[in-house]
């Protein structure tokens, strides 16, 4: 998600503020994502949801 801000800045990211509806509308997407697999419904689909250890690995990597 950290292209999305990169991307739409002519200054360095680091020194440019984004605006609240693509701070939003990110936070929602990767929620959104996290969360659709542990949903009753997910099943309908095939979806699974990811391990723990897997899950917060991938979260601390892209945090990184």
């Amino acid at each position: 998600m950290l292209t999305i801000f990169n991307v739409r800045a002519y200054k360095p990211f680091y020194l440019s503020r984004p605006a609240k509806l693509p701070v939003v509308s990110a936070l929602a997407g990767g929620l959104l994502a996290i969360g659709l697999p542990y949903n009753p419904m997910a099943v309908s689909p095939g979806l699974a949801p990811l391990p723990l250890p897997i899950l917060v690995a991938v979260l601390s990597i892209s945090l990184l």
